[in-house]
């Protein structure tokens, strides 16, 4: 590609992009977008024209937003610090290994020109400089300086893998794929810096309801809230926090999850003294020892029992009323509008019957649900029960998280207000 194939390449894209052709010069282009002007010079015209005259072959593999070829692969990155997840610092900067020796090295930092002309003209990551009021916005203006389009694109962390040196696409994955989860845990363990390779783009416009957004029941659209009439429990206070403030699915999962199992024992023992009350008042007992036996039965099946899916049925049982259980998943199926818990499913190597929404079917299915997803989220061998765990960060375990989160908050919400006194 010439220089001039470039440039009228760059100018036809950008016209295509809704910005306004306003001045072109020899080696410069100048554009209005917004009421601002932007130009294009020489030596981004030349990074352009080097891109398409790399001998290399890139493939947009193994996701949307990450190139590779047989040498040479870069792919978007996030920082994982659930309060700084959203923040992407652009003067991080690790490597590793020695880029002169001609070995395999990596560098994690801002992404390369040559990765941003790969996508600069694709919808989804121009949609990200274009639609976003925080990008291809001006750093500085007169008469006769203008803001390089180039300096306002949006520049993603990138980790970039050097001199891999495989015969196909297939196997540079495979290969780089090993040497990036190494230097992930390397830069997690060594500098404290927990990272993610990101499989799709960071910003979309968005499009669909998710869980994220259900709410349940009447909206509070106001800032004067009500003044709590109740005294909470303030360990259960302490869960509510941590689930809430954690940007990661299962820490906010399991937090809700402790705050039912708060309750397992305290529950489990009610019940057993309702069982021996009963007895005991039953005006045919007697202190013989066929009735002293049944007694000491229930006792010791007591201290015997340990599953756990009961005692969350029981806590379920006793603190939430069935109906409005029923309620929340009419509401939340509606809003998502595709069937959650009223079909048959499988979660994490359990086989879930489908929940029909009439009295007595709701609570025990809901129950084996929720433990089906917690033990896969604590127990990350499969000696436990021989089923599927969860992987951190994949992302069919993080969507069905994110499905699961709602119900299992609104259950943890209505046990804290459940179990509060009368101020």
């Amino acid at each position: 590609m010439t220089f001039e194939e470039a440039k009228e390449k760059l100018k036809q894209e950008y016209i295509s992009a809704s910005l306004k052709l306003i001045d072109e010069h020899v080696e410069e282009l100048f554009f209005e977008f917004r009421g601002d002007v932007y130009k294009i010079s020489k030596p981004d015209i030349e990074a352009f024209m080097y891109y398409f005259d790399q001998n290399e072959i890139f493939d947009t593999q193994p996701c949307e937003c990450s190139i590779i070829s047989n040498n040479y692969r870069e792919q978007i990155i996030a920082e994982l610090r659930p309060r700084l997840s959203m923040i992407i610092s652009r003067t991080i900067h690790y490597e590793f290994g020695n880029q002169d020796n001609g070995n395999l090295y990596v560098e994690i930092g801002q992404c390369s020109d040559l990765f941003l002309n790969h996508f600069r003209f694709k919808e989804k990551y121009l949609e990200i400089c274009l639609d976003s009021p925080r990008r291809l916005r001006p750093r500085n203006r007169n008469s006769e300086s203008f803001p390089e389009i180039l300096n306002n694109l949006y520049r993603p962390l990138t980790i970039k893998v050097y001199n891999i040196e495989e015969t196909s696409i297939k196997a540079a994955i495979l290969k780089s794929n090993n040497i990036i989860d190494g230097c992930i845990y390397t830069l997690s363990s060594l500098k404290n810096k927990p990272i993610e390779l990101l499989d799709e783009w960071p910003y979309k416009r968005k499009r669909t309801k998710t869980p994220r957004d259900f709410e349940f029941g009447q909206m509070v659209g106001s800032t004067n809230l009500p003044l709590p009439k109740l005294k909470f429990n303030a360990t259960l206070i302490r869960f509510h926090q941590q689930a809430t403030s954690s940007d990661i699915p299962s820490l906010k999962y399991l937090a809700f999850y402790q705050i039912l199992e708060f309750f397992f024992l305290s529950v489990s023992d009610e019940n057993l003294y309702n069982s021996l009350s009963r007895k005991i008042n039953d005006l045919k007992f007697k202190t013989v020892p066929s009735h002293l036996d049944k007694l000491i039965q229930d006792v010791l099946n007591h201290k015997n029992e340990n599953d756990e899916t009961e005692m969350l049925k029981n806590v379920i049982k006793k603190y939430v009323d069935e109906n409005d259980i029923m309620d929340f998943i009419t509401q939340y199926e509606d809003f998502l509008d595709k069937k959650v818990y009223t079909i048959k499913r499988t979660i994490f190597g359990h086989e879930i019957a489908a929940t029909p929404l009439n009295s007595g079917h709701v609570i025990g299915n809901i129950a084996k649900t929720i433990k089906a997803i917690r033990n896969a989220l604590v127990h990350s061998s499969d000696r436990h029960e021989r089923n599927e765990i969860f992987i951190p960060y994949s992302k069919e375990g993080m969507t069905l998280l994110e499905l699961e989160l709602p119900l299992i908050k609104y259950l943890a919400e209505k046990v804290i207000i459940a179990t509060s006194i009368s101020l």
